[in-house]
């Protein structure tokens, strides 16, 4: 097996003669040709083609503007809608699962219904007409309060708002 050789630093040297350029070549674009002179009405068509594409473009693109406009303002809306059905879906899962908490079902019960617990009594607040006097506590003072919408065993007490 033969041993490969060293090259050294002389051999890798480039001559200045690798590649030697001809002397009666003339350079490319010193002389016109017939390609480059028959370029420029080839050119002129190609740009005013783009230019051309250009102008439709951007046409295209100004008359999608307003139907863009209309369409931000119709997500905008819908956001809204849709926030506030959140808070409403957020509120009602709150609710239910109050209903369905063992630990509340007394004031579910409260809440939902009419019934008063034992040893309880039903408190109605109202609105005092502007005319009326200062509540003095008697029942005939107040003629907002009917006694015939309260049964027998009901009795609420009335007091007037203060605001």
């Amino acid at each position: 097996m033969a041993l490969p050789q060293r090259l050294s630093p002389s051999s890798l040297a480039v001559s200045p003669r690798a590649n030697p350029v001809p002397r009666n070549q003339v350079h490319r674009y010193a002389i016109p040709s017939q390609k480059s002179q028959s370029r420029g009405p080839e050119l002129l068509v190609m740009i005013g083609i783009n230019l051309a594409i250009a102008t439709v473009a951007g046409l295209a693109v100004l008359r999608l503007l307003p139907y863009n406009a209309e369409q931000q303002r119709k997500l905008q809306a819908l956001e809204v809608e849709v926030n506030a059905l959140d808070q409403r879906v957020d509120h009602l899962r709150q609710e239910f699962t109050n209903y369905f908490d063992p630990q509340q079902t007394r004031s579910n019960m409260r809440i939902l219904s009419d019934r008063v617990e034992d040893g309880q009594r039903k408190l109605v607040l109202i609105d005092p007409p502007a005319a009326s006097l200062p509540f003095s506590g008697a029942e005939g003072a107040n003629p907002a309060f009917d006694p015939s919408s309260v049964g027998e065993h009901e009795q609420p007490q009335v007091y007037p708002r203060h605001q």
